[in-house]
């Protein structure tokens, strides 16, 4: 990531600190240089969670294979101007060929980048529960590759994958001038490019630089809805916050 002279973040942070700071000034940072922000969806998890606060650069934007970005598309309603954060797995003028695979009862979502399969490395561990927000039951994490670039992504037990109508085929598409093929990490809960077609180069709004805060409130797997003593979870704040869990080593991890 292309750094910042330390002067004018020093200028940055004085304007907006004091009461020189105008509403336009604020308006102007946050359209043009970094926003804040909180992620509220499962779509990439575990390399965004829900309830990581991420700064997202907006200036000298490039893009390459692997890169997590921030965008604006329709919703699965069509409504459109949502946010996403997704990871990009084709480029311009990139050919882009995804299937589903089953192996060892598990299955994944296997792509094909100009002829280049991507890697997948199991991972064997035992996963924390407190750390996420959604049931981990039926859950592999695996290291995935594209090119020189590793993440994280989650596999998913046979029985508890949400098979989608491109389940039992293989796709394959060629991307067009300014287009941009980008899939979730979590990829049983993501709606993508595998649902929507590519997103055009104007959509994106920026690229995610580090996550700030990290909490996981535990409001959809608090220990009642865990054990089956509700269906939901209590929603006053004190419950909330003594359920909750920092995820201390979430913070100042770079994107």
């Amino acid at each position: 990531m292309p750094r910042v002279p330390i002067q004018i973040l020093l200028l940055l942070f004085t304007l907006l600190s004091t009461n020189h700071c105008t509403k336009s000034a604020l308006e102007l940072f946050e359209n043009h240089i970094f926003e804040f922000h909180k992620i509220e969806s499962l779509d990439n998890e575990p390399s965004l969670q829900k309830g990581d606060y991420v700064l997202i650069r907006k200036y000298d934007l490039s893009f390459k294979r692997g890169d997590l970005i921030y965008y604006k598309g329709d919703d699965p309603e069509g409504l459109p101007n949502r946010i996403y954060f997704h990871r990009i797995i084709g480029l311009p003028g990139d050919k882009i060929s995804y299937w589903y695979e089953s192996y060892n009862g598990w299955d994944f979502l296997r792509f094909r980048t100009n002829e280049k399969t991507n890697e997948l490395v199991y991972q064997n561990e035992i996963l924390d529960q407190d750390r996420f927000d959604f049931d981990l039951t039926g859950r592999e994490k695996l290291e995935e590759w594209i090119g020189v670039r590793k993440y994280y992504i989650f596999g998913n037990y046979a029985n508890y994958h949400q098979k989608d109508e491109f389940y039992s085929l293989k796709q394959e598409i060629i991307l067009k001038d300014k287009e941009y093929f980008v899939i979730g990490d979590l990829r049983s809960a993501s709606f993508d490019s595998r649902h929507k077609g590519p997103i055009k180069r104007e959509n994106i709004i920026g690229k995610p630089s580090f996550i700030y805060f990290s909490i996981n409130w535990k409001d959809n797997t608090c220990r009642e809805v865990l054990n089956e003593e509700a269906t939901e979870c209590p929603t006053n704040f004190g419950t909330r916050l003594l359920r909750s869990h920092l995820r201390v080593k979430n913070i100042g991890s770079p994107m």
